[in-house]
Formats: structure tokens, sequence, C-alpha cells
């Protein structure tokens, strides 16, 4: 009888950690996007919001499969110092705001996340110059990201899910790379960013992440404001997760993502709202499916 006692507790421990390793991700692959007055300084909030429908799989067959949602929110302080022509230093400070739903059951963490920071070298600009109908500028180079966020949060005594705590517990390294062309009022902004992470203190590590984003935009004034229209296409690559030397099931994945939005800038105030539509994903082997997800940002030119 113990015997089978035993059996039956090691069973339910099994269902719960294939239950938790499903889980929609908060963190994206924050991309930078189209900034304004290439040589100035800014200080700026972008919040962001995404949420991701679950599905469980079952352990036994006629077993009615559980569903999850999972909604992600983060206010981020950020900015940019240029204190070169050629360099550009961006920092990022997170508050997130995340909340799982799960049959009737709502868990909700929330805090400060992990800080990045950022350093670009400047290969080449002529933005904002008035010498050419043809305008281009090439900026690429890589930063570090902290492990500022908690990252060993519980409930109920059991670990949550690495993509519901605030941040990853280690020492990321992002890099990027972001060329603007720009002809008259029409131009294209393309991004690409990797995400080389490492092993926290509990051995685990989340899989690297790759980013290519392409924007076309429309540059139009209006007496003292300027409407930045962008339409654009990201597509997100993740690996898998490794706990130990083992890959983790239900991690990684592609995804592919339409978007639109628009900025105004007026004075040395810029605000913006963009939204973006999934339209092709395989995240979490199937199991994960991503929602439109929206994000709203001010700016202050210094």
């Amino acid at each position: 009888m113990k015997k089978i006692i035993v059996a039956f507790g090691l069973l339910l421990m099994a269902y719960s950690a294939i239950a938790c390793d499903v889980c929609g991700c908060a963190v994206g692959g924050n991309s930078i996007g189209i900034l304004p007055r290439f040589n100035k300084h800014f200080i700026g909030v972008r919040s962001t919001y995404a949420s991701f429908t679950s599905a469980h799989p079952t352990l036994f067959e006629g077993e009615k499969q559980k569903i999850s949602k999972e909604y992600f929110s983060s206010t981020t302080l950020w900015g940019r110092f240029v204190p070169h022509k050629r360099v550009q230093v961006f920092a990022q400070v997170p508050y997130n705001y995340f909340v799982r739903d799960e049959e009737g059951q709502t868990t909700i963490n929330h805090g400060l996340g992990d800080i990045n920071i950022l350093a670009n070298y400047v290969v080449f600009n002529t933005i904002d110059s008035f010498d050419s109908n043809i305008k281009q500028s090439l900026q690429f180079g890589g930063g570090i990201k902290l492990p500022t966020g908690s990252f060993n949060k519980t409930k109920n005594g059991t670990l949550l899910n690495i993509n519901m705590q605030l941040g990853t517990g280690s020492y990321d390294i992002p890099l990027n790379l972001i060329h603007t062309v720009r002809f008259r009022s029409f131009g294209v902004n393309t991004e690409l960013r990797y995400n080389y992470n490492n092993k926290n203190t509990n051995n685990y590590r989340l899989g690297d992440r790759f980013l290519a984003s392409s924007k076309i935009f429309y540059w139009r004034n209006y007496k003292s404001i300027t409407f930045l229209p962008q339409i654009g296409a990201t597509f997100e690559n993740y690996w898998r997760d490794k706990n130990g030397k083992y890959n983790v099931d239900y991690t990684g994945g592609t995804m592919l993502q339409l978007s639109a939005g628009v900025d105004v800038y007026f004075n040395k105030w810029a605000v913006g709202t963009h939204f973006s539509k999934p339209t092709q994903s395989n995240l979490g082997q199937g199991f994960v499916t991503p929602n439109t997800a929206l994000t709203f940002n001010l700016m202050y030119l210094l």
C-alpha cells in the first residue's frame, strides 16, 4: 500500500511538472524601433501588453485538457545618451506585471524586471543631412542584461514557471544591428537582434533568441507636428531552454507578426502607439498561442 501511495505521489508531481512547463513568454525581442533626432538624448516611458493562451498536454486518454491564459504587462523607463556622434547608449528599466489564469486559479507576479544596457557604434549617418534625397544610418553594438528581477518566486511552495518570473537570474548579452534608409518621405527601418543567455544559479538557461524586424514608414509634416505612420513584420526564433544539460520540453519555437502604428512628434515630445498581430507561430511545440500585442510610448528629447 505504501508503494502505491508513493507511486501516486510521483505521478502527481510529474503531472504538475508538465503543466508548469507550458506557458506564454513575457520576454520579447526588446526591439528599439524607429527613433527621432538621431544625435539627441531622450528619456521616455514605454508600456507593452501581450497575452498568450496555453494548452496543457494530458497524461491519460480521454482526459480533459487544461487551458491557461497568461497576461504580460511591462512599463519601461528608458532613454538614450549620445556621448559622441559615433556612440549611442541605451538603458531600459522595466516594471513587470504578470498574470496567469488556470482553471479559476489566478497567479500574479509584479515588480522590477531585468535592466538592459546597450551601447551602439554608428558606422555612418546621413539621416539629418540636407545634401541628398537618400538618407541612411547604420549602427551596431551590444550590451548586458542584469539579473535585477526576482527569479525564485513561489506559490504554495512551488517555483513559478520561468516565464512567470520577473527576471531570468542570469547575466545575458544582447547584440543588435539597426539600418534605416529614407528616400524623401518614405523609409525602411530594419533591425536584427540576438540575445545570448547564460545559466542562472538554479542551473537553468533560457534559450537564446533572435529577432528580425522590418518596418516601412512615411514621414509627413503638418505645421509644427510630424506624423510617422508605419507597417511592418517581425520574425522571432526562440531556442529551447536547458535545465542543466537537458532540453526543457514545451519551450522554444518561432513566431511571425505583422504590425502597424503611428508616432507623432511635436516640439521636444514624441508619442506613439503600435499593435502587432501574430500570423504564424509554433511556440512550446504548438501548445502556446500568442495573441495581439499593444505598445504605447512617450518620450522627451533632452
